[in-house]
């Protein structure tokens, strides 16, 4: 509906702003609206797709007259750094979904509440500038 509508597009903004992936905002707006922490935690990883995508173009294009550049970079992005991250998203993630899958979701409530702390106080930590 419409709430769906305004949310969605809301939790995209604010991730990229913030540079946390979609699910740190989504699964709980997700489970705040009644969806299941497992369905919830399902949908953030497609949707992290459609937040990943345009942020790497747009990152492409910062930062191209720069100079002392790393090698292999185009824009920001280091592009074998680009390659081992989604390379390894590939490898990982059959891993993730299983032990999601296993788990109730009381425990996965819980574990991915503990998640969101460690992204908070690391966020905090980079605003403090340590």
């Amino acid at each position: 509906g419409i709430k769906r509508a305004i949310l969605s597009p809301l939790v995209g903004f604010f991730s990229v702003l913030m540079g946390i992936g979609g699910g740190s905002l989504g699964v709980p707006t997700m489970t705040l609206h009644g969806m299941s922490i497992h369905r919830a935690v399902a949908t953030s990883s497609g949707f992290g797709l459609l937040i990943a995508v345009p942020s790497v173009l747009g990152f492409f294009f910062v930062g191209l007259d720069a100079v002392n550049r790393p090698p292999l970079t185009v824009g920001a992005v280091n592009l074998a750094a680009f390659a081992l991250i989604i390379s390894m998203t590939f490898v990982t993630t059959p891993f993730g979904v299983a032990l999601a899958h296993k788990m109730d979701a009381k425990k996965l409530k819980r574990y991915f509440a503990i998640f969101l702390v460690f992204v908070a106080l690391n966020m905090l930590r980079k605003a403090m500038g340590y």
